[in-house]
Order: structure tokens, then C-alpha cells, then sequence
């Protein structure tokens, strides 16, 4: 908290240097935001751990109603700037925290139970999971600010709004890996380690196939829902072929999000880390030279930075426990037909 300060502090003596809108608002905004919320991320933490998805559904329903209900209140009042907005965001973090602290699900009064050993145990841990975070935050945006500064923001509009329609493919892995990872904990510490893959795998290979038909949908009918999200001025630029380009890509992201989860459940945070800002370098370095070479928007969807964090995470669980990459594939196979076919028997059952 204190560091946040700071940041803010010192960031603010170069706001009159920075002309970009976006910038200036990521440098007056972030560690703000960051600050007032960190209640609730512990909160957050402490509930997913425990397993109690309930208590983590009223702490998603109060942080993002509080804010929708500040907009429609804007709304009502016809006050809808930037600025505004921004306060609305902020109030509702400071709201949502503040019950986090009041209901005693952040649990600030452990905090006397600490002992030199489990801070150093955190600290170590957090160093690389706070460097991760970071890094991967900055993977999202750094796309977001090479093509604005390299092409323009007409490209950036396009380039979003095929970005946009990837949640489809991030909301469901959220909810998994926050149902995983209490899981993959408990069968570390029970130091079973062929439960933890069967759970990795079982997850990865579930919602890598779950998510060949969501591709496919996406692949065929990109142009109606660029259509129904953004206008028909954007069925004639690049954009569809972009959200083509990049649901295929997705069909990595299980692999990457859980061996990546699944590191961080052993006790592998430094792999993390490295593979994030090997990644960024990564994504960086490709998007710029594609855009340089090309000028065009279609440079930022490659599949360089992904196949990258893939084959560092499979590096570091086969350290671990190994295992073969196609197992995922038929774990996620074999379970999916198994699911279908109790599906089956239900409704036999209830038929009969």
C-alpha cells in the first residue's frame, strides 16, 4: 500500500510531460484503483481458497453491481464523462472493499498471527507472483499502445473489437481456474503429484474441447457478430479475419492458463515469471517488426508469444511430474464422452 502511494505520488510530477490521453490516465488511475480494491482481492483470495464459491459470487455481484448501478445513476443524471465514470469505478471499488473489511472476509485480524518465517515464505512467493501479474498486464496493453502509436487509432478500434469477443473464451477460463486451483493446492500439499496433473489435465483437456466448437462458431459466423457488436462499418476492414485469427490462438489458452496455474500450486512462481516477460519481449518485438514490415493490423495476431508460454509451462511441470502433451487431449476426450453420456442417463431416468 505504501508503495502504491508513492507511485502516485511521483507519477504525478510528470503529468504535465504526458500528451496521451491513455497514458495519462493508466499513470493517474492505476495504483489508485489498485490501492482501494486490495481488500477485496484478498477477500477474494481468501474465499477461493476456502472453496466457498458462494461468499466469491456475492463479491463479484457487489463489486461490478455497485459500479453498474453508479453508471446507471450517471446516466439518470446526464452526467457521462470520462472523468466521471472514472469516480464511479473508483467509489465502487472503495464500496466493495469496505464490505469485504466489514463482513470479515479479508481477514485483516490475522494479521497478528504472523511469524517472520510465513512473511519470508510470502514475500518470496509474492515477489514473482506480483512480477507476473504485472508483466502480464502489460502484455494485454502493450499491443493496445504499438498500434496506436505505429498505425493509428482506427487500427486499435479494429484490432479491440475483434480483441473484444476473445472474453467468450476468458470468462469461462476464470471461473475454472479459480475452481482449480484450491484443488491442485490441496493435492500438492497432500505431495501427491500425479493427482496434480490428472487435475491439470482433466481441466485443460475439458475446456480445450469444449472450446473447438466455440472456434468453429466463431470462424463461421465472425462477420455476423462483428455486425451485431460494432456496426456495419466494421464488416469491411480486417476485423473479423483478426477475431478468426485469434479464437484459433485460443485454443492454447487452456494449456498456457493452467500450466501456468498449476506452477504457481507447487510452488513455481519464478517460472511464472521468467515465461510472462520472455512472452512480453516476445509480443512486443513480433508486433512492432509486423507492424514495421506490413503496416498492418494483422501483425498483432500471431502465435509466437502463446506457443512460447506454452512450451515453458510444459518445461516446468515435466520437471515436476511428467507427462505427454497428447494426454491432455485425450483426458479432455475421454471425460468430455464421459459427461455427455451421464447426461444421457439423467434424462433416461427422468423419462422413466
Amino acid at each position: 500500500m505504501q508503495s502504491n502511494l508513492s507511485l502516485v505520488l511521483s507519477t504525478y510530477l510528470f503529468i504535465d510531460y504526458i500528451t496521451n490521453t491513455s497514458i495519462l490516465l493508466l499513470v493517474q488511475w492505476f495504483s489508485i484503483t489498485f490501492s482501494v480494491s486490495l481488500p477485496t482481492f484478498i477477500a477474494s483470495c481468501v474465499v477461493q481458497g476456502e472453496q466457498r464459491f458462494d461468499r466469491l459470487l456475492v463479491l463479484r455481484l457487489v463489486t461490478q453491481g455497485s459500479y453498474i448501478l453508479s453508471i446507471i445513476f450517471l446516466i439518470v443524471l446526464g452526467l457521462t464523462s470520462l472523468q466521471q465514470i472514472l469516480y464511479a469505478y473508483v467509489l465502487s471499488a472503495v464500496f466493495a472493499s469496505t464490505f469485504s473489511l466489514l463482513i470479515g472476509w479479508a481477514r485483516v485480524g490475522s494479521i497478528r498471527f504472523r511469524t517472520p518465517a510465513c512473511i519470508r515464505e510470502l514475500f518470496h512467493f509474492g515477489k514473482y507472483s506480483v512480477g507476473t501479474t504485472s508483466s502480464s498486464n502489460l502484455f494485454g496493453t502493450s499491443n493496445t499502445y504499438i498500434i496506436n502509436f505505429m498505425i493509428g487509432p482506427e487500427a486499435l478500434a479494429v484490432y479491440n473489437l475483434g480483441q473484444r469477443l476473445i472474453e467468450l473464451v476468458e470468462i469461462p477460463l476464470r471461473s475454472f481456474a479459480a475452481t482449480g486451483m484450491p484443488e491442485l493446492s490441496a493435492a500438492y500439499n497432500q505431495e501427491n503429484k500425479k493427482q496434480v496433473i490428472s487435475i491439470m489435465k482433466r481441466y485443460t483437456g475439458l475446456i480445450t474441447v469444449a472450446l473447438v466448437s466455440v472456434c468453429l462458431g466463431a470462424i463461421l459466423f465472425a462477420d455476423v457478430a462483428i455486425g451485431i457488436i460494432g456496426g456495419s462499418k466494421y464488416l469491411a476492414t480486417e476485423t473479423a479475419n483478426i477475431l478468426r485469427t485469434l479464437m484459433i490462438i485460443s485454443l492454447l489458452y487452456p494449456l498456457d492458463r493452467f500450466f501456468a496455474l498449476t506452477l504457481d500450486a507447487i510452488h513455481q512462481p519464478k517460472i511464472n515469471f521468467i515465461k510472462v516477460l520472455i512472452m512480453l519481449a516476445a509480443s512486443v518485438t513480433v508486433t512492432f517488426l509486423g507492424i514495421y514490415t506490413t503496416g498492418s493490423v494483422y501483425a498483432v495476431a500471431v502465435v509466437v508469444p502463446t506457443l512460447i508460454g506454452v512450451e515453458i509451462g510444459y518445461w516446468g511441470l515435466n520437471r515436476y511430474s511428467p507427462f505427454a502433451l497428447k494426454s491432455i487431449l485425450q483426458t479432455g476426450y475421454l471425460d468430455t464422452l464421459q459427461l455427455v453420456e451421464d447426461y444421457r442417463l439423467k434424462l433416461f431416468r427422468r423419462k422413466n
